[in-house]
């Protein structure tokens, strides 16, 4: 018996309408009304990281402007239609989607402006989805300029980028350009549960947030992962597996790593970081989850009832506060000032753990260091107990010729006031103390 194809997640749960996109209703909400309108751009210009939904948002403009459902453009098509699932299954001889990587060439872009003079075969619109479009040549690009700035009334063009900076100005200025946002931790949580309740998957609140969290705002890498866990975990799926097979470090690693080093405890820091190496963790992206709740703690700090600048608000959120509220502002601030510092050395050492491992120890020791208050006082105190100096000095000294003083005595005195060099003394002591 012949096994049914099956049909990855990503792909099944694709966008087909404007609504179907996540997060991006700054987008939908001016695409649709641009359509209703009757007010279409020749030319569009989708920029943001990978998986968010740029080429999606192409393919449904694509099936708007040409849905057989109405007799002009429509902000709904229907899905339905046969050139909405011509759009949809990719072999609309009117839409063409183009590599931009592997079609850089500028016999590549000739031949695309040989085409466009051609009125479409079967839709009422030619679309040209040209993705990775920064990856043209730049004789690519200048081929392109006149056409995209005056394309005949049946073509557009919707060029999808992950570079923009790449992309000339006397490119994107032709176009209308749309930013696609990174998908945030609360939305991307919501569409993933609802993936997984549709394909009869058991997962919790905390899982769903790992896998959130390590798809960095890109909702095909959520998926991806999603499908991933699935195949490990199968119809049940719970926080400790999905830590396993993603490599997640659990709150409670970081929660103990944190509260040593506020706790002045090297002990307990050296043995989470052995632990964790012999489970195979990335130590790199654990320093960055460690930076990440010590800044959350500064949040909870500055402004209590501030959980939803969290990114991680459901990750012991009531031990934060405890850890927060323990701790003063100006110490928090100051471990993390020195960690993020510590960050550039230990990403450029061969040795990461060893690099890793002497920066949150010597971060642990930042609190047996006097206040930057306390330091600040006994310098003034210091400067108002030498300024007595400055009236017993002998005449003949204020008066010396310097020609007088043999070579090696002579010294460059700055012109600083005692407040100056005061001010200059803590500047130092509060950004290289540790350095």
């Amino acid at each position: 018996m012949q096994q049914e194809h099956y049909e990855v997640i990503a792909r099944k749960w694709r966008p087909q309408s404007f609504d179907d996109l996540i997060g991006q209703e700054h987008i939908t909400e001016t695409l649709k009304n641009e359509i209703q309108s009757g007010r279409i751009a020749q030319a569009f210009l989708f920029r943001g990281i990978r998986g968010i939904g740029k080429t999606s948002a192409a393919r449904i403009l694509a099936k708007a402007l040409n849905c057989r459902q109405s007799e002009a453009p429509t902000a709904d098509p229907c899905n339905r239609c046969d050139a909405c699932l011509s759009i949809k299954n990719g072999n609309a001889a009117d839409v063409m989607e183009i590599d931009g990587a592997s079609n850089r060439k500028i016999e590549h872009i000739r031949e695309l402006r040989e085409n466009i003079k051609f009125a479409p075969a079967t839709l009422r619109y030619k679309v040209y989805i040209i993705d990775e479009v920064h990856m043209l040549t730049r004789e690519a690009f200048n081929a392109l300029l006149k056409t995209l700035e005056e394309p005949p009334k049946h073509v557009v063009f919707v060029l999808a980028t992950t570079d923009d900076h790449k992309v000339p100005i006397t490119i994107s200025s032709r176009c209308q350009r749309f930013s696609f946002r990174r998908i945030g931790l609360h939305d991307m949580s919501l569409a993933l549960h609802k993936i997984a309740e549709s394909e009869g998957i058991q997962i919790d609140d905390q899982s769903l947030l790992y896998i959130a969290k390590r798809s960095e705002g890109s909702m095909r890498d959520a998926q991806s992962l999603l499908e991933q866990v699935i195949s490990y975990c199968g119809t049940e799926v719970s926080p400790e597996k999905v830590s396993e097979i993603l490599g997640v470090v659990s709150s409670e690693s970081i929660q103990e790593l944190t509260a040593a080093i506020l706790a002045d405890d090297p002990e307990t820091i050296l043995h989470v970081i052995h632990s964790l190496v012999r489970q195979g963790h990335d130590l790199e992206q654990f320093y960055k989850d460690i930076l990440e709740y010590i800044r959350n703690l500064l949040v909870l700090k500055i402004s209590p009832k501030a959980e939803r600048l969290l990114d991680n608000a459901t990750m012991g959120l009531e031990v934060m506060r405890r850890q927060s509220d323990s701790h003063s502002l100006q110490e928090l601030r100051t471990i993390f000032k020195y960690l993020l510092h510590a960050e550039a050395d230990i990403k450029r050492s061969a040795s990461s753990r060893f690099s890793m491992e002497m920066a949150l120890l010597q971060a642990c020791r930042i609190n047996s260091l006097e206040s930057f208050d306390d330091v600040w006082q006994q310098v003034q105190r210091l400067g108002e107990q030498f300024s007595v100096f400055e009236h017993c000095l002998p005449q003949e000294l204020s008066v010396c010729d310097e020609t007088t003083v043999e070579p090696h005595f002579r010294t460059t005195i700055p012109s600083m006031s005692l407040e100056e060099l005061a001010e200059t003394a803590c500047e130092i002591f509060e950004g290289h103390v540790l350095s």
